[in-house]
């Protein structure tokens, strides 16, 4: 029983990773994203990368970061499929 609880442990640890591209020095990372989506991946993210156009979330605004993040809820659902879906977090904020 150890080992299975010490497995799913290493699971949920080794699981974290977060892309961050900030396009103006301005951006406050606390402020609430302007765009917030669900992406699905498959095959522990080597398949089926999400593709989002800062042109259309954006229109008139001027974009000021993106991040691509494996959300807690993220890790879990890959963890219980064991990697064959495991979908992404995508945000975007945009500035005036």
């Amino acid at each position: 029983m150890k080992h299975i609880m010490l497995l799913i442990l290493a699971s949920l640890l080794t699981g974290c990773m977060s892309t961050n591209f900030v396009l103006d020095a301005n951006w406050n990372y606390r402020s609430a994203p302007t765009y917030e989506d669900y992406f699905d991946t498959w095959w522990w993210g080597l398949s089926g990368s999400p593709e989002v156009s800062l042109q259309k979330v954006c229109m008139d605004q001027k974009p000021l970061a993106f991040q691509r993040v494996k959300s807690p809820e993220d890790i879990i659902i890959s963890t219980v499929t064991l990697g064959i879906y495991a979908p992404t977090t995508v945000k975007i904020w945009c500035g005036e």
